[in-house]
């Protein structure tokens, strides 16, 4: 959720340093996010945040349970992962000029770190829905397109083609306030009928062509009714 801009900034007090940029911070007792350029370096952990201090952005973490998995996340993952991905989340954000579910801070930070640390360890990963996910979010997908190439200048870690899949559905799940699993098992069951398909009438469908496309969209439609 998005709070004020440089509103009762004297309340904010730093709770953790991410990078130079992020912070964590509380007031009232909430969790927030705060983004300004420097204030990391400025800041230290238990200092309350000036009227001086030029506040780009406010998320904050409102509901208990979101809280609680955002801390015990950021206590397993480097501080700097997390802030590189709320950097990006912040970016996704003036993308798409849309509130996003707060989950988005848990969900897309745990995939991002542990597919960080895969890549770092020379594991594959593939991606079954990625044509799927690129006709059925189209502008999610070009979003998470722009957040692989800032993930790969920051990181110097070349991330495969699948991974845009992937984020793209954490962007839409996000901006639908639905569950993740829910946007998965779609693009789960329209890959599922093409391959029924194929099987059932011995034939090859061309996942590139804009007869398939087409047809992803019409599944699509069908699922929500």
């Amino acid at each position: 959720m998005m709070g004020g801009i440089g509103m009762d900034t004297e309340e904010y007090r730093i709770t953790k340093i991410l990078n130079n940029n992020v912070v964590l911070a509380l007031q009232h007792g909430k969790e927030k996010i705060i983004f300004s350029r420097g204030i990391g370096f400025k800041g230290h952990v238990g200092s309350t945040i000036g009227n001086d201090m030029t506040i780009e952005k406010i998320f904050s973490l409102d509901d208990k349970e979101n809280s609680n998995r955002f801390n015990e996340l950021i206590e397993r993952v480097d501080g700097s992962i997390v802030g590189l991905c709320e950097e990006v989340i912040y970016m996704i954000d003036k993308e798409l000029g849309e509130e996003l579910d707060e989950k988005i801070h848990i969900a897309l930070t745990d995939h991002i770190a542990f597919t960080l640390m895969r890549l770092k360890e020379n594991n594959e990963i593939t991606n079954p829905f990625l044509i799927e996910t690129q006709t059925l979010y189209k502008k999610e997908f070009e979003v998470a397109k722009k957040v692989i190439s800032v993930l790969e200048k920051r990181t110097g870690i070349d991330i495969p083609d699948g991974e845009v899949g992937f984020i793209a559905l954490h962007i839409h799940s996000a901006r639908n306030k639905g569950k993740l699993s829910n946007t998965i098992k779609c693009a789960f069951i329209t890959s599922s009928i093409a391959e029924l398909i194929e099987d059932e009438f011995r034939i090859h469908i061309d996942r590139d062509s804009l007869d398939y496309a087409r047809f992803i969209i019409h599944v699509q439609f069908a699922i929500k009714r």
